[in-house]
């Protein structure tokens, strides 16, 4: 299938995505205005800090320790590596997506790791 036909479910597109899986709005304050400062703090962290797979641990436990973990739910999780993956913050996802990192797939660190991050359809993609 060409590049430009392809649709991904969390980024079909046009400053659309969705970070719903991840856990993002899991945090007891998931107000727009705390859920912003938190995807912009990892997302600058992550710029700043990681250079390879090596780094992300040191990533995982600074976010970890900084971050207000409470959660609505705690069978859900909520995953350090969802942050802005563009300039003007209208784009959210995954840090360690091959997309965001030159090719290179970090996502077998996380949680999730790329093969449910990959085939997960979630219930916002069916609403």
């Amino acid at each position: 299938m060409p590049n430009e036909t392809f649709i991904h479910l969390c980024q079909p597109g046009d400053g659309k995505s969705c970070g719903a899986c991840c856990g993002i709005y899991n945090y007891v304050d998931s107000s727009r205005e705390t859920l912003t400062a938190r995807l912009r703090r990892r997302t600058e962290r992550f710029h700043r800090h990681v250079r390879s797979a090596g780094d992300l641990a040191a990533f995982s436990r600074g976010i970890r320790a900084e971050e207000d973990q409470r959660r609505r739910f705690e069978v859900i999780y909520c995953c350090e590596y969802a942050g802005f993956l563009d300039s003007g913050e209208r784009r959210v996802g995954c840090l360690l997506h091959p997309a965001q990192n030159g090719g290179v797939d970090l996502r077998a660190v996380s949680f999730y790791g790329p093969e449910l991050c990959a085939g997960h359809l979630c219930p916002s993609h069916h609403f």
